[in-house]
């Protein structure tokens, strides 16, 4: 699923990065992949929204075991 969401992600920032929406690199959102030919944005693809589709699954996991846990014990 991890691998799902990232080559979606990284599909959508190629189709649309730069048409639809521009980021900015900064020192806390650098660049880690650089301009692929064909991409609209000069930019490239930045570290924020390629983390956010690795912790967010991660994060999310955790919470349902959480929920879970608890709501398995409130049925018993």
């Amino acid at each position: 699923m991890a691998l799902w969401g990232i080559g979606q992600e990284l599909l959508v920032e190629y189709i649309f990065a730069g048409r639809v929406w521009v980021y900015s690199p900064l020192p806390w959102n650098p660049v880690i992949i650089p301009p692929l030919p064909g991409m609209a944005s000069d930019i490239g693809m930045t570290l924020i929204p390629q983390a956010t589709w690795i912790i967010a699954p991660i994060v999310f996991y955790f919470i349902f075991l959480w929920l879970e846990r608890k709501f398995r014990v409130l049925a018993e």
